[in-house]
C-alpha cells in the first residue's frame, strides 16, 4: 500500500471502533460499510468516499477545511455521526442526529432527518427535504435564517411539533404499558418483520436504508414487548427469499445484521436491564463464517440470562429435512422442532399487509394462537398498532374464561 495513500480498493467493512488516522488522503470504494464508532482523521486530505456506501452510528470523519470529504450519490450516513467539511453526493440521506459543518455542500434531491445540526452559510439546491426536530413550530423560520434556501427546498415535519405533545404521547404510552402488565399478557408472541423494501421506495430510498431502520424498529418493540411482560419474541429475521436478491442488497442485509449483532454484543444496555437471552435457530450453516463467529459470541454471553429470551430465525422453511413418516408422532415432531422447550405461541403478527405465513412457525401455531395481518411496513409499526393487539389478546382471554 502507498504510504502517501489509503485507498481501500474493494467494497469493504470496516470494522467497530477502528481509528484511521494520519497525513494522507483516503479513498474508500462504493459500498463500503464503515460500522459504529469508527474515526477517520486525514490532517492531509481529501477524503473520498464512494457510492452507496454505508457510514454508521457515532462515526467521525475529519478532513482539512482546504481539501474536505467527498460522499459520492445515494450513500447513507446514520445516526449522530460527524462530518466535518464535507460534500455529499445526490440522493444521500442524512439520519437524525448528525452534524453537518460550516460550508458544507449537499447535492440534489437529499433527504436531511430529524435533529440534524446544521451549520450557518449551506446551501441547500432545488428538491432538498429538511425534516423537523420536533422542537419548535417555528423550525420553518430558524431554518430558514440558518439556511441560504434556494428553489422549491420543501420543509417536512416528522414527528411531532410540539415538545409538551412529544412528552405527554410518551407518557401516556408508559402509562398504557403499565395499565396492560397488569391483566394476562402473551407468553410468546412472533413478529414476521415485512415491508422494509417497500418502505424505502414508498419514501424514495434505497433498500438499505429500509432495512436498516427495520432493524432499529425491530429493537423499539422488542422494548416494548419486555416492558409489557412477554417474556418470550420470537422474529423473522432472515428468510430464504432474501437470498434471492442481489449480492448488494444480500451484502447490505448481512452488514447491518452483523451491526446490530455487534451492538448487542458490545453495548448491552437492553440485553442487561432486561435480561435477555439470545437464540438463534434456523439453516445457519448458509451464514457466512464471520457472522457465525458473533452469533456464537452473543450466545454465549446471554446463556445465563433468563428473564427474557429473544429468538431469531435465520434461513427457516418448515418444509426443509427429511422425516421418516412410519416412525413420527406429534410428540416426535415437537421434540425435534428448533423451538422445543419454548412455551406454546399465543400470538404471531405479520406487516405490510401480506397475508401469508411464509412457512414460518407453521406447527407452533395452534388452534388458540392470535394471527394478526397488519396494514403498515414495519418501519412503521408501532407502539399504537402493537398495543391494541396485546388488549385484544386480553380481551379473547377474558372471553374464553367466561365461556368455560
Amino acid at each position: 500500500m502507498n504510504k502517501d495513500l489509503l485507498k481501500l480498493e474493494f467494497p469493504c467493512t470496516i470494522a467497530l471502533d477502528i481509528k484511521i488516522k494520519g497525513n494522507f488522503p483516503v479513498i474508500i470504494e462504493s459500498g463500503t460499510v464503515i460500522h459504529p464508532k469508527v474515526l477517520i482523521d486525514s490532517s492531509f486530505g481529501p477524503v473520498f468516499i464512494g457510492k452507496k456506501c454505508i457510514i454508521e452510528e457515532n462515526c467521525t470523519i475529519k478532513a482539512p477545511n482546504e481539501q474536505g470529504i467527498r460522499i459520492n450519490d445515494t450513500c447513507i450516513i446514520e445516526f449522530r455521526s460527524v462530518l466535518e467539511s464535507y460534500s455529499i453526493g445526490s440522493g444521500t440521506r442524512v439520519s437524525p442526529g448528525c452534524f453537518l459543518g460550516a460550508g458544507s455542500r449537499v447535492g440534489e434531491d437529499c433527504k436531511i432527518m430529524a435533529k440534524t445540526y446544521i451549520e450557518k452559510d449551506i446551501s441547500l439546491p432545488d428538491g432538498t427535504v429538511v425534516y423537523s426536530d420536533g422542537k419548535r413550530r417555528i423550525l420553518d423560520i430558524s431554518l430558514r435564517v440558518r439556511l441560504k434556501m434556494k428553489g422549491p427546498t420543501e420543509i417536512r415535519t416528522q414527528v411531532r411539533i410540539f415538545p409538551l405533545f412529544q412528552f405527554l404521547s410518551k407518557e401516556f404510552r408508559e402509562l398504557c404499558i403499565l395499565a396492560i402488565r397488569q391483566g394476562p399478557v402473551p407468553t410468546h408472541i412472533a413478529f414476521v418483520m415485512d415491508g422494509n423494501r417497500r418502505w424505502a421506495k414508498h419514501m424514495n430510498l434505497e433498500p438499505a436504508d429500509g432495512h436498516s431502520r427495520g432493524f432499529e424498529n425491530m429493537k423499539y418493540i422488542l422494548e416494548i414487548c419486555y416492558k409489557v411482560g412477554i417474556k418470550v419474541v420470537t422474529i423473522y429475521a432472515f428468510s430464504i427469499e432474501n437470498f434471492k436478491r442481489t449480492k448488494h442488497e444480500i451484502d447490505i442485509i448481512m452488514d447491518i445484521g452483523k451491526t446490530q449483532l455487534t451492538q448487542f454484543c458490545s453495548h448491552g444496555d437492553m440485553v442487561d436491564e432486561y435480561g435477555i437471552r439470545l437464540n438463534v435457530l434456523g439453516q445457519k450453516s448458509l451464514l457466512k463464517p464471520d457472522f457465525l463467529e458473533l452469533i456464537e459470541k452473543a450466545t454465549n454471553m446471554t446463556k445465563s440470562n433468563t428473564r427474557h429470551i429473544l429468538i431469531v430465525f435465520v434461513v427457516n422453511k418448515s418444509k426443509d429435512g427429511k422425516l421418516d413418516l412410519e416412525k413420527i408422532d406429534e410428540t416426535t415432531l415437537d421434540q425435534h422442532m428448533f423451538t422445543h422447550g419454548c412455551p406454546p405461541l399465543d400470538m404471531l403478527i405479520r406487516t405490510s399487509g401480506v397475508q401469508r405465513l411464509s412457512d414460518f412457525m407453521l406447527w407452533q401455531c395452534h388452534k388458540t394462537t392470535i394471527i394478526k395481518f397488519i396494514d403498515c411496513y414495519w418501519p412503521d409499526f408501532n407502539a399504537w398498532k402493537f398495543l391494541p393487539l396485546i388488549l385484544e389478546y386480553q380481551l379473547s382471554s377474558f372471553w374464553g374464561k367466561l365461556r368455560i
